[in-house]
């Protein structure tokens, strides 16, 4: 059945070591990377959704794009007919907030205009100070957030953007976010396809309609010079 959804591309960009690859992963199969390295290049992941309003199910095929900056051309490929980009800074790292601006016009200038596009700010489970390790033994320390809530709604708010703050680590709003964008994505394609089919529609009626042939304001007078050549022509009242 899954051979048969609509596919859907969506994006995930943001500076390095903010958290894209652990975000993605515990989306789509529930669990965070063991591995912990940085990604090269571009890689990606599949989860399938399911829109509660409509009713209707997708495939989102979610690209995990690398943040350093000698893959930023790799990157730049990938917007390319995505339907939705999630744009992904850390909390605790100022710098990366200040980059999403940049981001941000990558993904206005480089993907289609239906491209919806959410910010995440990850790593908000920093405000519990200490958290187990990833082997569940001991505790460490977690760094200090540099990014307040407000100034994250803010900048979305100003730019139009669905916000969150999210932890990959502790699962907090990553079904959230990436539910509330999957329904937006599949609520407008279900629109872009339905606007579609409509013109499609109307131009198949208006096939079907007898085309009808109106008289041409001058037909009389060529067609009263054509009888000219007519030896029993009779001269008619002309028009023009």
């Amino acid at each position: 059945m899954q051979d048969n959804l609509t596919t859907l591309k969506v994006i995930v960009v943001g500076d390095q070591n903010v958290g894209k690859t652990h975000i993605i992963t515990q989306f789509c199969i529930g669990q965070i990377p063991s591995n912990i390295k940085s990604t090269l290049g571009v890689d990606f992941q599949t989860k399938v959704i399911r829109d509660n309003l409509s009713g209707e199910s997708a495939k989102l095929l979610i690209y995990d794009t690398a943040g350093e900056e000698k893959f930023h051309a790799i990157a730049a490929l990938h917007y390319k007919k995505a339907k939705g980009c999630v744009i992904v800074y850390d909390v605790t790292n100022r710098k990366s907030f200040e980059n999403v601006e940049r981001w941000l016009n990558d993904a206005r200038n480089l993907a289609d205009q239906d491209c919806i596009i959410m910010l995440l700010g990850n790593k908000c489970d920093t405000d519990d100070k200490t958290l187990l390790n990833q082997s569940g033994q001991g505790r460490q320390l977690m760094n200090e957030r540099e990014v307040s809530f407000e100034e994250g709604a803010s900048f979305a708010n100003i730019n139009n953007l669905s916000f969150f703050e999210v932890s990959a680590i502790q699962k907090i709003n990553i079904k959230e976010s990436f539910g509330m964008l999957g329904s937006q994505i599949i609520q407008l394609n279900q629109s872009l396809l339905l606007a579609k089919g409509i013109k499609g529609g109307n131009k198949q009626e208006s096939a079907k309609k007898p085309i009808r042939l109106q008289r041409s304001r001058f037909e009389c007078c060529i067609q009263d010079g054509r009888e000219k050549i007519d030896e029993d022509y009779e001269p008619k009242s002309r028009c023009c």
